[in-house]
């Protein structure tokens, strides 16, 4: 069984593939563009004079000026301007400065022909400054025709950078001396205020010592809340026995202290009186009448009594009468105990009194002594943040006065940030060969690239099918087989019919096609198509494809040739096969095998002859049914029920019939033709396809529902080709 071909399923190697086939098929324009590219590099670095190559080496070392401001933040370093900044690149490009250049030219007298002085881009572009990595030292490179020359340029322009370094350092002193100075006065003023805030903040909230303030709240309170629990105790004692007498005595506390005090006037001595009277009253009753002039006597004498016991009352009182007041005066006045209770009950109301007041004093007191200590904290910290802030200011004060002292000794120095490691001597051996190499090798990679780019350029340009991945790829349909280049040109090949390919242009009764030249390319071809029809006979077990339509997207593919060479591979396995040309617009197969076109296809549709007189035999196996004679329109002949009849009947005699049909695009044959047979064929012919004829067809086979068995590479070249190694090993 011949193997199927199928595609690598590893994706990195397939891409590598395609790019190094694109490669291969545009070799021609790629060489031609290297070659050229290269070539002028080479002529390039072959035209170049000698050059001579001098050097000197500086130590950088960082500027340090700016701490003697002691505001380095402020001013800033050169060294952390940026995260990715470096001050040695910083002063490479200090030293590559215009001004410098100038002066060199200018003390060098460098002039050009003209008698002028050179431009300072003429010493640039020649002129080289680069760090060495992971050092502060500066290499500094020059190139000229002239090796004194190079040496003298380098070394003065380092002398200049020198100079200027050493300048720069001591102004940078002077700078920072000016600005000492003009910030003194403003700091002298922050220190000023920063103490007069300090003094008010003390006087406001009245504070000498917030330790010793804070102490004598904390022992205040302890002291408060001592009192306040003594009283509460001596409240509490005093409370029981005042209860217990008021429930007694059954009289409020100022009911008792208006009874204290009236029992200290003439009150006492008026119930007294009355109650006599009253007791003579009752007595006198008994024995009189209430007529009798000693009960109105006695009666009247109450009265008076009783209005001179309320005038008096009401006098002691300051005018307040206190309802029963006379009642209870009366009642107690008989009692000496009770007397002693109400004064008791009088004099503990007195006491209660002093004491709730004496506690709401000293919980008062406690109060305000506890809002002091909780302010504490707060007052503690606004204090220490305005000391701080005198701290501060007087220490930059200080700091400020004694960095002006540092910077007049700076500016009085004669010191620089750079020192001549080593200067440039006259050089001995030119550099120009080095140069011719890298030039060639510079120019060599940019051939490759161009080259490169330009083969991809032209390949994504063309929009043809490249090889037969890309077919099988665009259409979407298997990949049947894959016919290798014969060698010429598809016309060619139909023009010289099947001789050296696969049939014998003579013929006889007994004769049969063969391959006269059976080198390895013949080989390849005839088993291209065996494996065809092979892979062809294994799409059902039954093989109930009887009739094939072999057609192609374009002209120029080769469907012709194929469908006759498949109907040979055929045939040669003994297989009745019976190969019918329907392109009735440009017939093909009877040029192909050589035979009369007198009478075939078209007049057999027209019922002009019987089909069995129109076939011809080409070989044993293989019957020929031409396209006979070409009609003004062959649509409606190909619409005709007998073309399905006819396809029908010759299933019954033929084992498979090969159809050969005109391209899909522009006419609409095939689709009639494939709706009345098994299945399409699609010849692809790389070179020739592609892509938008390619996507038209595609639509076109999927909006008449064609059934397509399949796609066949026709004329490829096997270099081309990813799978080629795969299907060259079996053979």
């Amino acid at each position: 069984m011949i193997p199927t071909i199928v595609p690598s399923t590893h994706e990195e190697q397939i891409d590598f593939q395609k790019y190094w086939l694109v490669l291969k098929r545009r070799w021609l324009p790629a060489t031609m563009i290297f070659t050229g590219v290269t070539g002028i590099f080479v002529l390039s670095a072959l035209s170049k004079p000698p050059t001579y190559m001098a050097e000197a080496q500086l130590l950088i070392r960082i500027d340090k000026s700016s701490q003697l401001v002691g505001l380095e933040e402020e001013r800033g370093q050169i060294e952390v301007i940026g995260k990715d900044s470096n001050p040695v690149v910083t002063e490479a490009e200090i030293l590559r400065s215009r001004p410098i250049l100038e002066k060199a030219i200018k003390q060098l007298n460098l002039k050009n022909d003209q008698g002028n002085f050179l431009k300072y881009q003429e010493i640039l572009a020649n002129l080289e400054v680069k760090p060495i990595v992971g050092t502060d030292v500066l290499q500094v490179f020059y190139q000229d025709s002239d090796p004194k020359r190079a040496a003298s340029i380098v070394n003065e322009v380092i002398d200049l950078y020198v100079q200027e370094d050493t300048l720069s350092n001591r102004a940078a002193p002077a700078s920072a001396r000016e600005f000492i100075k003009a910030q003194l006065p403003k700091v002298e003023l922050t220190v000023a205020k920063a103490e007069e805030d300090l003094r008010r903040f003390k006087t406001k909230n009245k504070i000498a010592n917030l330790a010793q303030e804070a102490s004598n709240n904390i022992n205040a309170t302890k002291s408060l809340e001592s009192e306040i629990d003594a009283v509460r105790a001596n409240l509490k004692d005093v409370n029981g026995r005042f209860e217990q007498l008021r429930s007694q005595l059954n009289i409020s506390w100022e009911e008792a202290v208006a009874i204290s005090s009236l029992s200290q006037s003439a009150v006492p001595q008026l119930i007294s009186e009355l109650q006599q009277v009253r007791i003579d009253l009752i007595e006198q009753r008994d024995r009189f009448s209430d007529n009798a002039p000693q009960v109105n006597s006695l009666v009247k004498r109450e009265v008076e009594l009783e209005a001179l016991l309320e005038n008096q009352i009401e006098q002691i009182q300051g005018g307040k009468q206190l309802g029963s007041l006379k009642s209870k005066l009366l009642s107690i006045s008989d009692g000496a105990s009770e007397q002693k209770m109400v004064a008791e009950y009088a004099n503990l109301g007195v006491e209660r009194s002093g004491l709730l007041g004496k506690l709401a004093e000293l919980e008062s007191n406690l109060q305000v002594r506890q809002q002091n200590l909780e302010k504490l904290p707060l007052l503690e910290k606004q204090q220490r943040e305005l000391e701080r802030r005198v701290e501060a200011t007087q220490s930059t004060y200080q700091t400020l006065l004694g960095q002006l002292q540092d910077t007049q000794v700076a500016e009085n120095q004669n010191v620089g940030n750079v020192r001549i490691i080593a200067d440039a001597i006259v050089p001995e051996k030119p550099t120009s060969s080095t140069q011719k190499k890298l030039i060639t090798l510079i120019g060599s990679a940019m051939g490759v690239l161009l080259a490169t780019a330009f083969a991809f350029l032209l390949d994504f340009k063309d929009r043809s099918i490249k090889n037969s991945k890309e077919a099988e790829e665009i259409f979407g349909y298997p990949l049947q087989g894959v016919i290798p280049d014969s060698g010429y040109s598809a016309e060619t090949t139909v023009s010289r019919g099947m001789q050296e390919l696969s049939f014998a242009t003579s013929r006889d009764n007994n004769s049969s096609l063969s391959i006269p030249d059976l080198n390895l390319a013949a080989v390849r071809y005839n088993e291209a198509y065996n494996m065809l029809q092979a892979n062809l006979k294994f799409l059902t077990t039954n093989w109930d494809r009887k009739a094939i339509a072999v057609t192609s997207s374009v002209p120029q593919e080769g469907k012709s040739e194929v469908a006759s060479n498949l109907a040979k591979s055929m045939a040669d396995l003994g297989r009745r096969v019976l190969l019918i040309d329907a392109d009735l617009r440009r017939p093909t197969q009877h040029h192909i095998l050589g035979l009369s076109n007198t009478a075939g296809l078209s007049n057999v549709l027209l019922n002009e002859t019987e089909w069995q007189e129109a076939v011809q035999r080409v070989m044993p196996n293989l019957d020929v049914l031409t396209a006979g004679v070409i009609p003004d329109n062959p649509l409606p002949l190909l619409r005709l029920q007998r073309m399905k009849t006819l396809i029908n009947s010759l299933s019954n005699i033929y084992d498979c019939i090969i159809v050969d049909t005109p391209p899909l695009t522009g006419v609409a044959d095939t689709t009639i033709i494939g709706s009345v047979v098994d299945g399409i064929l699609l010849v692809v012919r790389p070179g020739v396809a592609d892509y938008d004829s390619a996507i038209a067809v595609k639509k076109l086979l999927a909006n008449t529902e064609q059934h397509v068995l399949g796609i066949v590479a026709n004329g490829v070249n096997l270099k081309n080709e990813p799978y080629t190694q795969s299907y060259v090993e079996h053979y």
